[in-house]
């Protein structure tokens, strides 16, 4: 019986005028052309079945066993056998085709073959196998090839993965790119981001820090854009820190290309420069209303003790205290004087040009102070 694979059938057409019925000869007889015609069909139902999972392997305990139909008269190198696993596979696995021994189950490795593990092979699972001449070694992928990524569904890495480019050119790489296509992009619209996640204590999946690029201006020729950092503090997640043309903390705004804009800048605890905060008072005819701008002196509160005589107070002590305040009045000239300054308040006397105490309008303190 003959098979494709057999050294007899050639890919020369003309080389292939063996005696029937494993050649068709020149000047053959016509009672043997139908003898050849079923081998060929033979040979090419027999192929497409080996290499098409037309056959359930049975056997156990990784010792995978495959009949066909028609026996395999021999393994031949570089041939390909397809079957479904009746089974999943706890370790290295062998198949036995036809009775002629069982063969050692590879896989490739990018240290080159090696035995499969646990869980390669899943029950039901297609496999396809090629002869190398010692091993039988899988051409489809194993159940557990974790750099088989598709590119329309989400995917999970459980291992390290590492982005490797081969360069001796000077242009950078390798390159990540996350992509937006928007048919209608818009300022603030994010570009990407990237999360940081991890487990709380009850086990919930947290996102811990992110890291987001947006679009400021899509304008053609004169687009903008930007990146922020954001960080959970106790449960809340918000940006701390942005980057545009200038870099600037949370609560301040981007002041332009080549400037760092932030509320305070400390070395070991100490500010360093920067006010400790901002302080607008309004209200003055009574107990007067704080606005604070920008604060880090814990609690604020003020006091009118008379007309023009305001006490502001905070609970954070300053060991040099540096209050800066400006008033505003829209009926007269007033200036403001500082009699008392402690490490927690500063007293204010507002008074016209001829010294008479009054109530402003409004009071803007600035605190410096270490």
């Amino acid at each position: 019986m003959n098979e494709i694979s057999n050294g007899t059938w050639s890919e020369t057409d003309a080389a292939n005028n063996a005696a029937t019925p494993n050649g068709w000869p020149e000047g053959q007889p016509p009672s043997s052309v139908n003898d050849c015609a079923r081998m060929m069909m033979g040979a090419v139902k027999r192929f497409w079945n080996r290499i098409n999972g037309a056959y359930v392997s049975t056997g156990a305990g990784n010792a995978y066993d495959l009949s066909p139909a028609v026996a395999l008269s021999a393994y031949v190198a570089g041939e390909r056998y397809s079957f479904r696993a009746n089974m999943a596979n706890t370790g290295p696995a062998t198949l036995n085709i036809s009775g002629l021994g069982a063969k050692a189950i590879k896989k490739m490795t990018g240290s080159g073959k090696a035995d499969l593990d646990a869980g390669d092979i899943q029950n039901g699972q297609p496999v396809t196998v090629e002869y190398d001449g010692t091993d039988l070694v899988m051409v489809t992928p194993t159940a557990t090839t974790a750099a088989i990524a598709r590119t329309d569904s989400a995917n999970v890495f459980t291992a390290d993965q590492t982005i490797r480019k081969s360069d001796d050119g000077a242009v950078g790489g390798p390159v990540l790119q996350l992509d937006r296509v928007s048919g209608s992009p818009a300022a603030n619209d994010s570009l990407g981001r990237i999360l940081f996640t991890g487990r709380d204590s009850a086990g919930d999946s947290t996102a811990y820090a992110l890291m987001s690029g947006y679009v400021s201006d899509p304008t053609n020729g004169s687009e903008d854009g930007g990146v922020t950092w954001d960080t959970i503090v106790a449960g809340a997640v918000a940006t701390r820190m942005s980057l545009g043309a200038g870099l600037f903390m949370a609560g301040t705004v981007d002041k332009g290309v080549g400037t760092i804009n932030a509320a305070a800048v400390h070395a070991n605890g100490v500010q360093l420069f920067g006010p400790r905060a901002v302080v607008k008072l309004t209200g003055l005819t009574t107990t007067p209303t704080i606005t604070p701008v920008f604060n880090t002196l814990g609690t604020l509160s003020a006091s009118r003790s008379s007309a023009g005589v305001y006490v502001l107070s905070w609970t954070t002590s300053l060991t040099n205290p540096a209050p800066f305040p400006a008033v505003r009045r829209s009926t007269a000239n007033a200036m403001v004087l500082m009699p008392a300054i402690t490490s927690t308040s500063v007293t204010l006397r507002v008074a016209s040009d001829d010294s008479t105490l009054l109530d402003p309008d409004e009071i803007l303190v600035t605190i410096y102070g270490s």
